[in-house]
């Protein structure tokens, strides 16, 4: 209708509307540990492997002519975790899949799918940085279900509270040291964003770089050096510490992980894989399934500080 003389856009019904053709999503996806440490295979839901120790070291002057010195070896330890199953569902109506609905992103089934996959990484990622072991019981319940036990719970050789103290370069090195005295050099530094910017506060001659074979999906990161760790990577870790961890105070505590990371291993039982599922009604359903465990080939070689400040 004309208005004053002129037709404007205001009223007119039979205007297109103005639709971006992209689907936009902002969720955080970050999985540095699942992507950067080492892959394994598991043959059972019991997953074992076995870790030695040379003998303490000492004093040894042998008397000329003297017997041969007793064997003091020791035994290898059998570490276990047991896998754990994670899974996602699809269900899409015979309506939104029907030919005839033109809509934005293509495919729903597809799209979905897609999303699923990276929801399903992020439990995965939560569960191998805090998961605690539970062996499982014969239900179908989700209580009775096996649980992986996390690298929170693996670690407890080089594990100190620090509560109410702040994070500080001569703590960092100490956390250093006291992994280099059990034979191996932390090189990866895993912690929330405030512990990775408090760390990067005191990181003078630290540079960014990333290792051309370190795959993960990082714009730079942060290389701290040290006396006792070289090269040690800074990663920002949403998990590490969790709101409600620590109190809801206005400066809650945070946790962080010191690692040698190939020391670590997924344990694959079942890779990532879908399947369709019966279809009852006017819909389409597909699963996700994947199943792994951790591996803590050696603990001793990592460390955690908890609840700084």
């Amino acid at each position: 209708m004309a208005v004053g003389g002129y037709v404007f856009t205001y009223p007119d019904v039979a205007r297109r509307e103005s639709l971006l053709d992209v689907m936009n999503m902002l969720d955080p996806t970050d999985t540095q540990f699942l992507s950067g440490v080492k892959q394994s295979q598991a043959a059972n839901t019991l997953h074992e492997w076995t870790i030695d120790t040379l003998e303490s070291v000492g004093d040894n002057a042998q008397a000329e002519g003297a017997d041969a010195p007793a064997d003091a070896s020791n035994d290898p330890t059998r570490p276990q975790n047991v896998t754990q199953i994670f899974s996602k569902t699809a269900k899409i109506t015979g309506t939104e899949t029907a030919d005839a609905l033109n809509r934005v992103g293509g495919n729903r089934m597809s799209r979905e799918l897609m999303k699923k996959m990276k929801a399903l990484k992020n439990d995965v990622e939560y569960a191998l940085v805090r998961g605690s072991i539970a062996s499982g019981v014969a239900s179908t319940s989700a209580a009775s279900a096996r649980r992986l036990k996390g690298i929170k719970n693996w670690i407890t050789t080089n594990a100190s509270n620090y509560s109410g103290v702040s994070l500080t370069e001569t703590i960092t090195n100490d956390i250093f040291e006291a992994v280099w005295q059990h034979g191996a050099q932390v090189d990866a530094i895993y912690s929330p964003m405030k512990g990775k910017r408090r760390i990067s506060a005191f990181t003078a001659g630290a540079t960014k770089q990333v290792d051309i074979n370190d795959r993960r999906l990082v714009l730079a990161v942060d290389v701290y050096q040290a006396d006792a760790a070289k090269m040690v990577k800074l990663f920002p870790h949403r998990h590490v510490t969790v709101s409600g961890d620590y109190g809801t105070t206005a400066t809650p505590g945070f946790d962080v992980l010191a690692l040698t990371e190939d020391t670590w291993a997924t344990a694959w039982y079942r890779k990532p894989f879908t399947k369709a599922l019966a279809e009852t009604g006017d819909f389409t359903a597909k699963q996700l399934i994947t199943e792994l465990t951790l591996e803590a080939r050696q603990e001793k070689a990592n460390a955690i500080g908890r609840v700084f400040f």
